[in-house]
């Protein structure tokens, strides 16, 4: 098959997006699928240059799909809005050629981000138009989530194929990453910006102080990014003069694949806190993923699809939510019983490898493509 991947960012890039269209890229090329990658992304900083690419996005997107249709059997759409996917379906519907769009956020559900005080008027209206107008025109969905493959299946048509395609890591890769860092240990890593509606950070910072100063075990707490709202921001640092554990959390700023993969591989245990919101409830994050495929121990809340393929105490250690106290109890268990958190990340490797594995999804995403191509 002749796929294109159609994205609405820069690729190649920095980030899980980009790490799951290069996985998606080695799967199906192992199928013998010629795989192509277009971006349609404009960066200007002029505010007007920036308005007008976003106008004109529309328009760049077609020349694209023109010049790419004769040797195109299917296109995977990451990214866009409606109104872009719209044109999309059109050109393939009129060109004879499948459209797939990928799905791993519930569509308008994201927050934590400055733009939501004026994009939050307009998420019914974008909701309704995506839902009722183009997914019904669709002929297949990649979600990441059962919660997703629901939702999709609510508004697409009954032709309409769908495939569930979870987080995707190169395993094998991560077996090679070395620790050279120059962290002090132990030491927990987070490599997002600082958000409570989706990781509770905040929590996880708490957490840290209760086990540098309840429990007097000295805990370092590795960051790439001081980003966050300026409410989340303020209790971070609240938090941190409460327990006095400024010396106790490092801030590396942007770092490098190479340093991001050192600091995971060389961290004694990870918190991922997801909170229940609706965005977590859809979604699934690559980083879990990542984590288990480096071996590594890892304490998060039982929320959205974690539960479809994590047990507590098997291959992860279940908490609940808003509570730094179980948080900080849990990882002063860990801590104190180093045979136990290696059976832990043992055993979250192998859900890597069996689960995760792009050589695993890629043999699944080749046929879904296939029924796909041949579903006339």
């Amino acid at each position: 098959m002749n796929i294109l991947f159609l994205l609405s960012w820069k690729y190649p890039g920095f980030g899980a997006a980009s790490k799951r269209i290069t996985n998606y890229k080695k799967g199906l090329s192992l199928c013998g699928n010629k795989i192509d990658v277009k971006s349609i992304y404009f960066q200007h900083k002029n505010p007007f240059r920036s308005l007008l690419n976003v106008l004109l996005m529309p328009l760049f997107t077609i020349i694209e799909l023109v010049k790419n249709k004769n040797k195109t059997d299917i296109i995977l759409v990451y990214g866009f809005g409606w109104i872009c996917k719209l044109f999309i379906v059109f050109f393939g519907k009129i060109n004879n050629i499948k459209v797939v769009f990928e799905v791993n956020e519930k569509p308008y559900s994201i927050v934590g981000s400055r733009r939501d005080y004026v994009l939050k008027y307009f998420f019914g209206i974008n909701t309704w138009f995506l839902t009722r107008l183009v997914y019904p025109l669709t002929d297949g969905f990649v979600v990441i989530s059962e919660n997703l493959e629901k939702f999709v299946s609510t508004h697409k048509s009954p032709r309409a194929k769908i495939v569930k395609i979870p987080i995707i890591v190169d395993y094998d890769s991560y077996q090679t990453v070395t620790a050279n860092t120059g962290g002090i240990k132990p030491y927990i890593f987070h490599s997002a910006t600082l958000n409570d509606n989706k990781d509770g950070i905040s929590d996880v910072i708490e957490a840290l102080g209760l086990v540098v100063r309840k429990y007097n075990q000295p805990l370092h707490f590795y960051l790439t990014s001081r980003s966050a709202l300026d409410a989340t921001k303020v209790k971070v640092q609240e938090i941190i003069d409460i327990y006095n554990i400024g010396d106790y959390i490092h801030y590396l700023g942007d770092v490098d694949e190479e340093t991001l993969q050192s600091y995971q591989k060389n961290c004694d245990l990870v918190v991922i806190n997801k909170v229940d919101s609706e965005q977590n409830r859809y979604n699934f994050a690559t980083k879990i993923g990542e984590y288990c495929a480096l071996g590594k121990p890892i304490i998060t809340t039982e929320v959205g699809e974690v539960s479809s393929y994590f047990n507590d105490g098997i291959n992860c250690i279940f908490i609940p939510q808003h509570n730094p106290h179980i948080i900080a109890e849990k990882i002063m268990y860990l801590l104190n019983n180093p045979a136990y958190a290696q059976k832990i990340g043992e055993q979250a490797r192998i859900t890597a490898s069996n689960e995760f594995d792009y050589k695993v999804n890629g043999v699944k995403i080749h046929d879904f493509f296939e029924s796909v191509l041949n579903n006339n």
